[in-house]
C-alpha cells in the first residue's frame, strides 16, 4: 500500500460511501481522533465504553490504513466482545472487508487501564494496538478469510473512532429535497394533530423560501395567535420543529426568553428515525421560546437548547438530547449531518412556515 498525504479525518470522508454499504448504516459520525502517535488510553476508552455500531480506523506512519468494526458494546465490567455477527476488520487503500472464520471467537479487546499501561486495544487474531507501536499478527490468514496482510510491526500516528448511525434505506447521508413542504406538511397534517392532547385546527399563516423574513415580520406574524407550530425544512430535506404558546403581550427592546410548558419539539423526517417523533422537555418551567426585539438584525426566533433562526441560517444546538426526553443516540444529529460549528450544527432551510394552532374550547 503506498503511503498517501491525506489526513484521516479526509479519508475516512472519501470512503463514506464504501463504509455505508459495508455496516448499512447511513451516517458517521468521528467521537474520537488523535494524531498522536501515543494515544491517550483513558479518554479512548471513555468514547469505546457504551458504544454499539462503531468503526476504529488507524493510518500507520506508511500511509495504510486499517480498522475495526463491531455491532456489540462493551461496559466497564466487559472487556472483550464475543459472537457479534456483525464484525469486520478492513483496509481502505484499496477499500477491502475481511469477516471473521469463526464468529463466536473473540472480536475486539481493551485492557483495564493502570498508568503505566501501554496496551489500547486488541482485534484477537488480526491486531494489536499499544503506545508507541502496534503489531500485526503474522498468522492473521487464520483467523479471516480472503486477506493476505504481511505481519509486522506498525506505527499509528492518526486513529479515530466513527460511530455508524441510520439505516441506509431509510435516511441517505444527504438527501435532495423530493418533495414540497406544502406536501409533506398534508401528508403528516393528522400526525401534527395527535401530538396535542385535544382536538385542534391547523392553517398556514405565512411560510418564506431561503430568504427569511425579518424579527419585526415574525413577531407581527404571531402576535395575534394563541399558539403556533414553526415547520422547517432543510436543504437536505429533513423536517422538523417546535409548538410554542407564550407570546410577549407587547413590544420590547431586548431578548426576551419565556417558560412555555406547553412547548414540545418534532421531527417528521430525521436523518434515521423510521417514524415521527414528538419530544418534550425533560424538565418542566425551564426557558422554552425566545423572541427577538423588532429592531434586531440577524437572529429572528428561537428555542433554546434546539435552534435558533438568523437571516442566514439554522443554527442546532448540541445538546438537544440532554433538555428533551426520549432523543434517540443521533441526539441532535436526527436534524443535521456534518455540518458541525464548534458544539453546535449549521444547517440551511429550504423552507420554513408559521402554522396557526387552535385548540378545541371543549
Amino acid at each position: 500500500m503506498r503511503p498517501g498525504s491525506k489526513t484521516l479525518k479526509e479519508i475516512i470522508n472519501i470512503n463514506a460511501e464504501i463504509i455505508c454499504k459495508w455496516t448499512t448504516l447511513s451516517t458517521q459520525r468521528i467521537v474520537f481522533y488523535t494524531n498522536n502517535s501515543m494515544i491517550d488510553i483513558p479518554r479512548f476508552q471513555k468514547q469505546i465504553i457504551l458504544q454499539k455500531n462503531y468503526l476504529i480506523i488507524f493510518k500507520t506512519t506508511d500511509g495504510s490504513i486499517y480498522g475495526t468494526y463491531n455491532n456489540s458494546n462493551l461496559n466497564e465490567n466487559k472487556t472483550d466482545l464475543f459472537n457479534d455477527n456483525n464484525h469486520f476488520i478492513f483496509q481502505l487503500n484499496p477499500p477491502m472487508q475481511f469477516k471473521r472464520k469463526e464468529l463466536n471467537n473473540n472480536s475486539f479487546r481493551i485492557f483495564p487501564w493502570k498508568k503505566r499501561s501501554k496496551l489500547v486495544f486488541c482485534v484477537p487474531g488480526a491486531f494489536i494496538i499499544s503506545n508507541p507501536q502496534g503489531v500485526i499478527y503474522p498468522y492473521i490468514s487464520n483467523y479471516y478469510n480472503g486477506i493476505n496482510w504481511i505481519g509486522r510491526v506498525i506505527s499509528v500516528n492518526e486513529l479515530a473512532i466513527v460511530q455508524c448511525i441510520g439505516k441506509t434505506e431509510i435516511a441517505p447521508i444527504t438527501i435532495a429535497p423530493q418533495k414540497s413542504l406544502e406536501e409533506i406538511y398534508y401528508q403528516f397534517e393528522n400526525v401534527l394533530k395527535s401530538y396535542f392532547n385535544k382536538p385542534v385546527l391547523l392553517k398556514k399563516v405565512i411560510g418564506w423560501n431561503r430568504i427569511m423574513m425579518s424579527s419585526s415580520e415574525f413577531n407581527k406574524t404571531i402576535h395575534s395567535l394563541n399558539g403556533f407550530i414553526v415547520l422547517i425544512q432543510t436543504i437536505d430535506n429533513y423536517v422538523f420543529g417546535s409548538y410554542n404558546e407564550k407570546i410577549p403581550d407587547h413590544k420590547f427592546d431586548n431578548v426576551k426568553d419565556l417558560v412555555d410548558n406547553e412547548h414540545f419539539a418534532f421531527s417528521l423526517i430525521g436523518v434515521s428515525l423510521h417514524h415521527p417523533r414528538k419530544f418534550i422537555r425533560t424538565k418542566k418551567n425551564t426557558r422554552t421560546v425566545r423572541y427577538y426585539p423588532d429592531n434586531q438584525q440577524a437572529s429572528i426566533f428561537g428555542v433554546p437548547r434546539f435552534y435558533f433562526i438568523s437571516k442566514e441560517a439554522i443554527q442546532l444546538s448540541y445538546d438537544f438530547s440532554v433538555y428533551y426526553q426520549d432523543v434517540p443516540p443521533e441526539g441532535i444529529e436526527l436534524f443535521a449531518v456534518g455540518r458541525k460549528k464548534h458544539l453546535n450544527y449549521i444547517v440551511k432551510p429550504l423552507e420554513v412556515w408559521i402554522i396557526e394552532v387552535t385548540k378545541s374550547s371543549d
